[in-house]
């Protein structure tokens, strides 16, 4: 069993396309949401015909406000009402979320250290989600999209940078944030910014799951600190 570097003080992931493969269960849910707002068969719509499609479209998105915005054309008001329907939704789709292969190992092999998780899903879906999983691993922090300002959410590092501290107090160290976007590695650059004007020694490490060989991290402006083509990995990492 590969042994974790003792300089780690916490690991935060993200969780859609990181921690579970959510991507048929958001899709579901999406069709759902944008035929109650729109009154339009989710058909109308290209991105919510295929799954691929789908993926592509998030990945060239921010983060969920501007999904909805680039791809819906919603004004502000709308896409705040998603953020209600979308727990809402969540909570009836019974489609199934697997973690990914492999991420139960990395999470047994590091419950020694405090798991949190910075997502733009909902804490409760989250919680819901995992509730059910046999990991010895507990996530000590858990800050979704309802624990944010909605006009602060990724890559504006506030729910990262509370989940620091909840997960550390601020005692000197190094943190890894583990994520699939883009959006990931600039949360990171902007707590790291925080942190450093705040004299707070906490070396925050960025680091892409890129599970998906459909993630081309080489266009990304901001590149990741580490990069991981499969879970395995990630726990080479850590513990080196």
């Amino acid at each position: 069993m590969n042994k974790i570097n003792n300089s780690i003080k916490a690991i935060i992931w993200d969780y859609d396309g990181t921690l579970c493969d959510t991507r048929p269960k958001n899709l579901s849910v999406t069709r759902k949401i944008i035929e109650h707002v729109t009154n339009n068969n989710y058909s109308h719509y290209p991105i919510l015909n295929d799954i691929e499609e789908f993926k592509a479209a998030h990945g060239r998105s921010t983060n969920w406000r501007d999904f909805y915005k680039r791809e819906f054309k919603f004004d502000e008001e709308k896409i705040d009402a998603t953020g209600v329907y979308w727990t809402e939704f969540q909570l009836v789709d019974t489609t199934e979320v697997p973690f990914f292969n492999g991420i139960p190992d990395v999470l047994n092999s590091t419950a020694s250290l405090p798991h949190g998780i910075v997502s733009q899903n909902s804490s409760k879906i989250i919680k819901q989600q995992i509730s059910h999983k046999d990991l010895s691993v507990k996530f000590n922090c858990i800050v979704g999209f309802e624990e944010v300002d909605l006009q602060k959410q990724k890559p504006h590092p506030d729910g990262l940078i509370n989940c620091i501290k909840e997960l550390t107090d601020f005692n000197p160290g190094n943190v890894f944030y583990i994520g699939d976007h883009e959006t990931d590695t600039i949360c990171v650059r902007n707590a790291k910014k925080v942190l450093d004007e705040n004299g707070i020694d906490i070396n925050i490490i960025s680091l892409a799951a890129l599970y998906d060989n459909m993630i081309c991290v080489t266009e990304w402006s901001n590149q990741p600190d580490f990069m991981a083509e499969s879970p395995r990995e990630i726990l080479n990492i850590l513990s080196n």
